[in-house]
């Protein structure tokens, strides 16, 4: 801990400083410019009439209520440290888009514009929020966040907590604005988890797991941080089918993706011996509704023999997963200090990563919305990477949201769309027979 002037500035968590290098290598290598920088968030897409200054007073009350929104950063002698400033009432942007000849495409050119504007990142608030009409009865809640202050988890709960807040004001509830659960708690937290039993004990099983792993599986650091997006409505009828064969088998969805696309890289590359990696956002008990930047990658190792049914091999990833979880709190940035993996040339355990995610059907003062994500270009995925599949349920809707970010140096746009159409009748034949052997499954 350090002091300036005369504010407790602390060390970033791991989860930050992950965020944190990534920023160096824009600054540290200008041909990959500085537009957007790591940047998250997304808007509300609400389907009617919202008072717009209700709506300023509520995102004042989310900042002054979540800690995390106020964090800055400083540098001394090299390395950065985090403060959280004083709440201060803030300014919202609105925009009218409804008058424009086509208010949709008006709106994703300015959207697109802002999300490639970065932060000042140093003494600079990290967030920028608008209110935006898009036609007469569309209106939409737009947030942009650093990943320094919020990971993928926070946006949604930004979405939720703010849309809830204006619908107290809006109906004449009073709102308590004080902060319920500090982002410094949890780096307290995980300050004195890295001084504990349990982190040793972490450290041990990830030793064993890696320890035999092919090094030729390893994610090799080449190739631009840039990366692309693409979304894929999944049809009804095989979404039903897919949650149908969780809920029977009792697994989650996030188990039941990671085998398919463990079969599919199987399938495509030979290997049966497979990481993959996965997320876990880090919030229990009372820090279920925390809003900042908790997040933690994890590597999930399969093995695949061809003799085994595919019900049983997803209890095989099931098991594996579950005791990976069980140690989620060793952070991955140890992990590959503690194999040399920098040294060796490479810059992951994994070049494929899955993840999914379960979205609360969102009501503003009786209002239908939807949540719908967006990135600069430079997301998350890029400094790790080569693909990363979201699978995105939404409370109250029957169709799975496919979203791919891939880096452009190893897939094309047209490469992803194969990818998913393959993914697509793959899943068909694997949910309706699943009690076959995997060799006949791939075949």
């Amino acid at each position: 801990m350090i002091t300036y002037k005369g504010i407790k500035c602390y060390p970033l968590t791991y989860a930050q400083r992950m965020n944190w290098d990534y920023e160096q290598n824009f600054i540290n290598d200008p041909s990959l410019g500085t537009a957007g920088r790591d940047v998250i968030g997304g808007h509300v897409r609400i389907y009617g009439d919202v008072d717009f200054d209700i709506f300023k007073k509520a995102l004042n009350i989310f900042v002054k209520k979540n800690d995390s929104m106020r964090i800055q950063y400083i540098e001394k002698d090299g390395e950065p440290f985090q403060y959280i400033e004083q709440y201060e009432e803030f300014e919202v942007d609105s925009y009218d888009f409804s008058g424009e000849k086509d208010p949709e495409k008006q709106f994703d050119y300015w959207l697109e514009y802002e999300f490639r504007r970065g932060f000042k990142l140093l003494e600079s608030k990290l967030f920028y929020f608008a209110i935006v009409r898009i036609k007469k009865d569309v209106c939409g809640l737009v947030a942009k966040l650093h990943h320094l202050n919020a990971d993928g988890w926070s946006a949604a709960l930004f979405a939720m907590q703010t849309c809830e807040i204006y619908t107290k004001l809006k109906n004449g509830i009073s709102v308590d604005d004080t902060v319920e659960c500090s982002y410094f708690d949890y780096m307290d937290e995980e300050f004195k988890y890295l001084n504990s039993e349990k982190f040793r004990e972490e450290k041990d099983f990830w030793g064993k797991m890696l320890s035999d792993f092919p090094e030729s599986s390893y994610a090799a650091l080449t190739g631009p941080m840039i990366c692309g997006k693409k979304v894929f409505l999944l049809n009804k009828d095989l979404s039903v089918r897919i949650k149908e064969y969780c809920s029977n088998k009792r697994v989650s969805l996030t188990k039941f993706f990671i085998s398919v696309m463990a079969l599919y890289i199987y399938r495509a590359a030979g290997q049966k011996d497979i990481m993959l990696g996965t997320y876990t956002h880090n919030r229990l008990g009372k820090r279920k509704s925390l809003v900042g930047n908790c997040i933690s990658a994890i590597p999930v190792r399969i093995k695949i023999e061809d003799n085994i049914p595919f019900n049983e091999f997803v209890d095989d990833v099931s098991t594996s997963y579950t005791a990976c979880i069980k140690n989620r709190k060793y952070p991955l940035a140890l992990l590959k200090q503690d194999m040399g993996l920098a040294a060796r040339g490479y810059r992951n355990f994994f070049q494929t990563a899955v993840n999914c995610y379960i979205y609360p059907d969102i009501i503003v003062d009786g209002f239908k919305t939807d949540y719908i994500a967006a990135h600069s270009g430079r997301a998350p995925i890029a400094p790790t990477l080569s693909l990363q599949l979201e699978v995105i349920e939404q409370t109250g809707k029957e169709n799975l949201l496919f979203v791919f970010m891939y880096r452009i140096s190893d897939y094309s746009e047209e490469q992803i769309e194969d990818v998913y159409t393959d993914l697509c009748s793959f899943m068909d034949r694997l949910v309706e027979e699943s009690e076959l052997g995997i060799s006949k499954l791939i075949s």
